[in-house]
């Protein structure tokens, strides 16, 4: 009994901790997806506000973006700058589904998923006032690549939560355990227990005046033998 206790505390305190550490993982991922969205379209909204139709492209050389990605589009789909590449290099973006968002609507997003680096690339475009499209990105890791990146670490708070788990298992069975092996068979009306073993108790309470009677009986039925054996005699 207080093996199969143990186990099915030390487990259900296992689950629980790694429930709780996948939910923060999953937690913290969200949290980080809709602040870079929100900074993202901010961002677009900021630039593109500051933009002067008259000079294509002027209102971007020679800054400096940080963590976004900043591209401007043709209306044919052509890359005119873009920060992070050579732009002549670059294929034809008039196919993307944010840029073609943006040519249609006025604005356009969308969100890619890198398998081979685990990376999400949010994009949010918009288009300008002489038509031509000005689109902002950022990249950030998903919760896979958090962990691989916080393995180490991970590992530690598995191996804690081992611990932590055993600790609490051992705590609880000991507790649980502790009425049930000090109850007075003697007295078993007098036994502080759980609710839940008061029926046993009960019924052990009433067998023991039931063995008592009995007894009683017996010893009766003894004087009667012996008073016929002495009769017979």
């Amino acid at each position: 009994m207080k093996k199969r206790i143990f186990a099915s505390v030390f487990f259900t305190s296992l689950l629980l901790l790694f429930f709780g550490l996948a939910s923060v993982l999953i937690l913290s991922e969200m949290i980080v997806s809709s602040d870079a969205k929100e900074k993202l379209i901010g961002f677009t909204n900021d630039l593109a506000d500051n933009q002067d139709s008259n000079t294509a492209g002027n209102f971007l050389q020679g800054k400096k973006f940080g963590l976004f990605r900043v591209t401007l589009i043709l209306p044919n789909g052509e890359v005119y700058y873009d920060s992070f590449s050579d732009s002549s290099k670059m294929k034809n973006h008039g196919d993307r589904q944010e840029v073609k968002n943006a040519l249609n609507r006025g604005t356009g997003d969308s969100e890619r998923y890198s398998s081979s680096l685990d990376k999400i690339t949010i994009y949010h475009a918009v288009r300008l006032k002489n038509g031509e499209v000005l689109r902002c990105a950022i990249t950030y890791d998903t919760i896979f690549r958090q962990i691989k990146i916080l393995a180490y670490m991970m590992l530690g708070i598995v191996f804690l939560s081992l611990i932590i788990s055993a600790l609490i298992a051992r705590f609880l069975t000991e507790k649980i355990v502790r009425p049930i092996n000090r109850i007075d068979l003697t007295n078993p009306e007098k036994n502080d227990v759980y609710d839940e073993i008061s029926p046993l108790i009960k019924k052990i309470s009433t067998q023991k005046e039931q063995i008592k009677e009995l007894k009683a009986q017996i010893k009766t039925l003894e004087k009667k033998l012996a008073k016929i054996k002495a009769i017979t005699e």
